[in-house]
């Protein structure tokens, strides 16, 4: 038998069946539509308490999962109501944020990579351009001259949260981090936004250090020699021609400059420190030998040595890439 409005209990589950029966986020905490942020308080906690679990112990198991959906709804309805106050009109976008230092790498290690970000809560609410909660932004790809593009949500975190932790774990900030590694951007930026009903404030930028952190990303560029196509390294050096390793043509670096491209990922491949192998620095794939190194097994073995190469590659530096990606 359902418990009476005058039976110990029987208030709070006369409460679950009007909550279920509204419709609006007033009529779900039982206030008028233009009540005041006090009102909605009071109207909140009074409902909080009196569904609260401790209070509903004697009841069926039903019925105290009628009132846990039912706190549920009166939890969103103080959100949604405030929200709306706030797009009205009644307050302002919050101020913008400030950083609490520059970001921090905590570990570089591939495929664990992390990096923090802080900015400044507000010690005290402006009720004029209150916080209620912060958005965290970074861009999905780049272009080719490094413009971030594609802004997605990484995050979404409590007023009182002043720290974003960015982590190759989570797959949405690891395409991030991949879009960074595919271009091999100087920098990654993250945007920080302090939220209400209004509105964002001004984005607070934070630019983290990408391509010299990482030593995977690293390397020597190529360039195509245009008499023969061979694609060979380019000279870290800034001299005015560079002879081709196959055909002996001289060649200007600054017009025979070209990027290769890994066609697994499309990311970067450059070339070892030793010019013997060529590697994608995105997804680890090996793309190429340098002519130099296929020809050393075949020097070696004419001089009568023993054979230190395997399979055309002679003795290579191992690559700095990270571990096998998978897409």
């Amino acid at each position: 038998r359902p418990a009476t409005p005058t039976e110990p209990g029987g208030a709070a589950l006369a409460e679950v069946r009007r909550v279920s029966a509204a419709r609006t986020p007033a009529e779900v905490l039982n206030i008028a539509a233009d009540a005041d942020d006090a009102a909605m308080q009071k109207a909140w906690k009074r409902l909080v308490f009196m569904l609260h679990p401790d209070k509903l112990m004697a009841h069926s198991d039903a019925e105290k999962a009628s009132a846990a959906q039912a706190l549920h709804a009166i939890h969103q309805a103080k959100q949604d109501f405030k929200e709306s106050a706030q797009a009205s009109g009644a307050v302002e976008v919050p101020e913008k944020l400030e950083a609490a230092g520059k970001p921090l790498c905590t570990r570089n290690s591939p495929g664990q990579r992390r990096y923090e970000v802080r900015w400044v809560v507000p010690e005290t609410s402006d009720a004029a351009r209150p916080v209620e909660k912060f958005e965290v932004y970074g861009p999905r790809c780049f272009g080719h001259a490094g413009e971030p593009m594609e802004w997605v949500l990484l995050a979404t975190l409590p007023k009182l949260e002043g720290c974003f932790i960015f982590v190759e774990e989570s797959p949405s900030q690891q395409e991030v981090m991949w879009a960074g590694d595919r271009v091999r951007v100087p920098a990654v930026p993250l945007t920080v936004y302090a939220c209400n009903g209004r509105g964002r404030s001004e984005a607070l930028y934070f630019m983290l250090p990408w391509l010299n952190k990482f030593p995977w990303l690293q390397g020597q560029e190529s360039m195509l020699c245009g008499q023969c196509c061979t694609v060979q390294v380019m000279p870290a050096g800034k001299g005015d021609k560079v002879q081709c390793v196959a055909c002996g043509v001289w060649s200007s670096p600054s017009s025979a400059a070209v990027v290769v491209r890994c066609p697994k990922c499309q990311g970067e491949a450059l070339w070892d420190g030793s010019a013997a192998r060529l590697d994608c620095r995105l997804c680890g794939r090996h793309v190429a030998v340098g002519l130099r190194a296929q020809q050393r097994p075949e020097k070696h073995r004419a001089s009568g040595g023993s054979g230190g190469g395997s399979g055309g590659s002679g003795r290579c530096l191992g690559q700095s890439v990270p571990p096998t990606r998978h897409y």
